[in-house]
C-alpha cells in the first residue's frame, strides 16, 4: 500500500467520523430547541396564572418558633386573616400556614382541612364565599348571624413573612 493510499484511507475515516459528529450536534440541537420553547411556553402559562405559590418563609434562628407552628388550625387561620387586607384565597392561606410553621406533612389535606374551617367561618358569618377559592370580610366586618364578634387574633410578626 502506497502512502498516497493511507493517507486516502484516513482522511476518509476523518470525513466519516466527522458526519457521525455532525448528526450527533444536529440532533443534539433540535433537542435543546424543543426543550427551550417548551420552557418558554412553561413560563409563558405561569405568568398567565397570575401569582405563584408563597415564596419559602426566610430561615429563623433555631430558638425562634415560626409563626403558625404551636397554632392550632382555626387560630392560625383568624391569625393569617388579622394579618392581611382580603380577600383571601384558599391556596395562599394553606401556603402561608405551612411556610409559616403549621404541621402538616399533607398539602391536599391541608387544603381540604383550610376549606372546612373557612366553611364553618361563612356559617357563622364571621367570612363570606366570594367565588371559588375565595373568601372576605363581611362589609362592616361584624358577624351577619348576630353573634358577639370573635376574638381577634394579632400574628406577632412581619406581614411580609405571609
Amino acid at each position: 500500500m502506497s502512502e498516497t493510499d493511507t493517507y486516502t484511507i484516513t482522511l476518509e475515516l476523518l470525513r466519516s467520523q466527522r458526519d457521525k459528529w455532525l448528526r450527533r450536534y444536529s440532533e443534539a440541537k433540535g433537542k435543546y430547541e424543543r426543550a427551550e420553547d417548551a420552557l418558554q411556553s412553561l413560563e409563558r402559562f405561569v405568568e398567565q396564572l397570575g401569582e405563584g405559590p408563597e415564596p419559602p418563609a426566610t430561615a429563623q434562628s433555631a430558638a425562634e418558633p415560626l409563626p403558625f407552628s404551636r397554632m392550632g388550625l382555626t387560630e392560625a387561620i383568624r391569625g393569617y386573616i388579622s394579618a392581611r387586607p382580603g380577600p383571601y384565597k384558599t391556596t395562599k392561606i394553606r401556603d402561608a400556614l405551612m411556610n409559616g410553621g403549621y404541621p402538616s406533612k399533607s398539602r391536599s389535606r391541608l387544603y381540604a382541612s383550610v376549606c372546612a374551617t373557612l366553611d364553618r367561618f361563612v356559617d357563622k358569618g364571621e367570612l363570606r364565599k366570594r367565588g371559588s377559592g375565595e373568601w372576605e370580610l363581611p362589609p362592616d366586618n361584624t358577624p351577619a348571624s348576630g353573634e358577639v364578634p370573635r376574638p381577634t387574633v394579632h400574628y406577632q410578626g412581619d406581614a411580609a413573612e405571609l
